[in-house]
């Protein structure tokens, strides 16, 4: 009743003046009462200050106004609760029930995210549309790595051959249990010996609504080691996105992807897959791992707009670390102080000039509210011996107008003379080779609206969790009592995280999208070329660019359709493939007679049955396919005479086929000749079953179709 809530309100009138007696003045009672939650939550600290300090009559009467006050606001909320206006979280009963009343009507800095903008696990990410994307990042805990707790060798090999049988395909199930369309994977086994079983088990359908992924990805981890098989994958459907660039390095790998449509590309997008370094104390590998990725990404930064994913940059896989850590701070502050830094109660010293060098203009943001992450995200790993904790993470940027064409003007703007400047000795060369360095490094972490800036055209609307709430108990136990728990249904130490991004409701009106019809001037990538003039820079250093940029991106296509041929070879069982080598070092080359041109390199020699094949791969403009097919058929035609008098050959007791030239234009086009000649390697790789020849045959334009 309104009586009883009078009679508590009266009550905590007395006990604030019991309070006042106590004190020594009025600073004191401020003091006391300001520590809990009634005055801060009511933000009545302007009041407070107001009230005198000198200890009389003056100081009693602020007082007693003051504790009339708060008894007046509870009894109008005691009524306003009656009346309906709003809902009451406790009942009125005593003192502390009074105090939960008055911090429960202050309004909470974030909103609590819904349940429908959570993919609960288990669930799929529904299907995207144009100018949608949704990635999915996971650790799949390599059978190399699961088996490294066992000391015998033997024994240890028997774990990872079952363990690779048994338990890694349901890992691969796990992540694309999602649904995603760019899947990111850490601690992939891979190389020649298990990237076939790989490709294998991600274009198995997960169900009759979720298709598999029929292009993917493989970077070693260390690829400075040459007998290391994990590595880091990225697939994705041909059908939505296009692999435009790719760039693996040290515990990461960027790639660039572009939508699909009828009528061509649309939207160019970047993302990074990394895995940086476990050991906790490694604050600066994983600085300057997440460092190297940023600088990736920004090559992957297109200058257009036209599509809602233009110009999206997204970072994810398993950090290592929180998304508070050192490393999650240079993504989001775009910068890491010098000095001393502090990770997971560990130190490092980071110098001034490596500080300076990992400046960058970008802001990236968490896809993951802190609401969100404590209710439905609050673990991702979990180790045996080792408790659960939060290390897989996906940030994301996006900038207004892209990389800032002002930059350049700082490299090369002439400085001028002042009067007072005048009659004074030139700068020595050092000096002014110092400052030029000066302007270049100011000028690539970015200038004008592009430093620091974060303008989405993209919003998250959906992000994965790994549990259904703060009351999925069961599930919080079961994780942080030690994965992997193939019984459970959780075949990895890791939790997949994920994220659908959608349009901003306001990106139609900010910009014309690539929805529409419009002419716009774009390369054979499907990326627009800017004609206006740059200033600071001439129009010959602008094309040599261009050229340089094209130049690298076809070798990288070259690179992967290489790899995409041999790996078809290696499935179809051939054992003897030579990639790139020189002829003056070939094993069937080098000791044969009257051979000119050792240096010529063929892009593969394999060894098929019976016979010796040669096949050259380009990737060439789309007019010059029938020039590049006839001048690298020319280059080889001597081969097959120079390997029938080859000792090796000989003894061997080897055939020697024609040269097979394998050439696809910059947007992914198989032309007729490529067909032959994959017609002809298929006959050679199914002889006398001309069904089968032609079912391998087809299944290798289909993964060239699927690479661009």
């Amino acid at each position: 009743e309104p009586s009883s809530s009078i009679f508590h309100s009266t009550l905590l009138s007395f006990f604030l003046i019991f309070i006042s007696r106590k004190a020594r003045d009025c600073k004191r009672l401020v003091s006391c009462i300001s520590k809990s939650d009634v005055l801060r939550t009511l933000s009545y600290k302007s009041m407070v200050n107001s009230i005198p300090c000198n200890q009389g009559k003056g100081g009693a009467m602020s007082v007693i106004l003051l504790v009339g006050l708060v008894a007046l606001l509870v009894v109008v909320d005691s009524f306003s609760v009656h009346s309906g206006h709003h809902k009451c979280p406790k009942a009125w009963t005593g003192i502390p029930g009074s105090f939960t009343m008055l911090t429960s009507v202050a309004p909470t800095s974030e909103t609590p995210i819904s349940t429908e903008s959570v993919v609960l696990p288990g669930e799929s990410f529904r299907a995207t549309s144009l100018g949608e994307l949704s990635v999915t990042s996971c650790n799949v805990l390599a059978p190399t790595y699961h088996a490294l707790a066992i000391y015998d060798l033997e024994e240890r090999q028997k774990f990872c051959t079952q363990d690779r049988d048994e338990r890694f395909p349901l890992a691969i199930k796990m992540a694309k249990q999602s649904n995603a369309d760019i899947l990111l994977l850490q601690e992939v086994e891979g190389g020649p010996q298990f990237e076939p079983k790989l490709r294998k088990l991600l274009r198995e359908p997960i169900s009759e609504t979720i298709s598999g992924y029929d292009s993917c990805m493989w970077a070693p981890l260390l690829p400075n080691k040459s007998d290391h098989v994990v590595g880091l994958c990225v697939a994705w459907r041909s059908s939505r996105h296009r692999l435009v660039a790719a760039d693996g390095y040290k515990r990461g790998m960027a790639c660039m992807f572009s939508e699909v449509r009828d009528e061509g590309d649309c939207g160019t997008f970047g993302i990074a897959n990394v895995h940086l370094p476990a050991r906790p104390s490694n604050i600066i590998g994983r600085l300057v791992t997440m460092s190297k990725t940023i600088q990736r990404l920004a090559n992957y930064d297109v200058s257009q707009r036209k599509s809602p994913l233009d110009g999206l940059l997204v970072v994810g896989g398993d950090w290592n670390c929180d998304h508070k850590s050192v490393a999650a701070k240079l993504l989001t502050d775009g910068k890491v102080h010098y000095g001393n830094v502090r990770d997971r109660n560990y130190k490092a010293n980071i110098s001034k000039p490596v500080a300076s060098r990992m400046r960058h203009g970008y802001r990236f943001r968490d896809v993951y509210s802190e609401s969100v992450r404590d209710s439905y995200a609050p673990v991702t790993v979990s180790l045996h011996g080792r408790g659960p904790g939060t290390m897989d993470h996906i940030f994301y940027t996006q900038t207004e107008k892209g990389p800032s064409k002002n930059a350049n003007n700082s490299i090369t703007k002439t400085v001028k003379l002042n009067n007072s400047q005048k009659g004074r000795v030139p700068m020595s060369k050092r000096k002014l080779r110092r400052e030029k360095a000066t302007r270049m490094r100011r000028a690539g972490r970015g200038s004008g609206s592009f430093r620091g800036s974060f303008a989405g055209n993209v919003g998250v609307e959906s992000v994965l969790g790994t549990v259904t709430g703060k009351e999925d108990q069961d599930r919080l136990d079961l994780i942080n009592a030690g994965l992997p728990n193939v019984a459970a249904g959780l075949p990895s130490d890791h939790l997949p995280v994920g994220v659908l991004f959608v349009p901003q409701a306001d990106f139609s009106s900010k910009t014309d999208n690539c929805f529409a019809d419009g002419d716009s001037e774009t390369n054979q990538d499907g990326l627009s070329l800017s004609t206006s003039s740059i200033g600071g820079v001439t129009s010959s250093v602008r094309r040599r660019r261009e050229a340089g940029l094209q130049s690298l991106s076809t070798r990288r296509r070259h690179n992967v359709v290489l790899r995409c041929i041999a790996d078809w070879l290696e499935d179809c069982g051939v054992t003897e493939i030579i990639r790139d080598q020189p002829l003056y070092k070939n094993i069937w080359t080098k000791d044969a007679k009257d051979l000119t041109k050792k240096s010529r390199a063929p892009d593969i020699v394999c060894r098929i049955h019976n016979t010796l094949v040669v096949i050259e791969i380009t990737v060439v403009a789309a007019p010059k396919v029938e020039a590049i097919v006839k001048r690298k058929f020319d280059k080889y035609i001597d081969l097959p005479d120079r390997l029938l008098d080859s000792p090796s050959v000989k003894e061997a007791g080897l055939e020697v086929g024609q040269p097979q030239v394998i050439v696809l234009d910059e947007m992914g086009r198989v032309p007729e000749t490529t067909l032959n000649s994959i017609r002809s390697l298929a006959g050679l790789l199914r002889p006398g079953d001309e069904n089968a020849a032609a079912t391998e045959a087809q299944r290798c334009h289909q993964q060239l179709l699927s690479l661009f």
